[in-house]
């Protein structure tokens, strides 16, 4: 089962593992794009190798030249900001 949190962690702009995905949109040579809870994350890079996918658990680990890491946060409706 998924946690509702996500982490990243990069080793030395070569390697990283990713917690809380839930799904893999795009994972090209030089990207990688991913659904989180919150929204999406998009790394850019070269040389990228999927090591592991757990899909179960949101776990990825994932190797190549990271040169950028951003983060899209979902849109939320004023209707769900306003009633919880």
């Amino acid at each position: 089962m998924q946690n509702n949190y996500s982490a990243i962690h990069i080793h030395n702009m070569k390697d990283g593992e990713m917690s809380g995905v839930s799904e893999i949109k795009c994972f090209d040579d030089d990207k990688i794009l991913l659904v989180i809870e919150t929204g999406q994350i998009e790394i850019i890079g070269e040389n990228f190798e999927l090591t592991n996918f757990d899909k179960e658990n949101g776990n990825l680990i994932f190797s190549g030249d990271i040169f950028s890491v951003s983060l899209k946060r979902k849109k939320v409706s004023l209707l769900k900001k306003f009633v919880k």
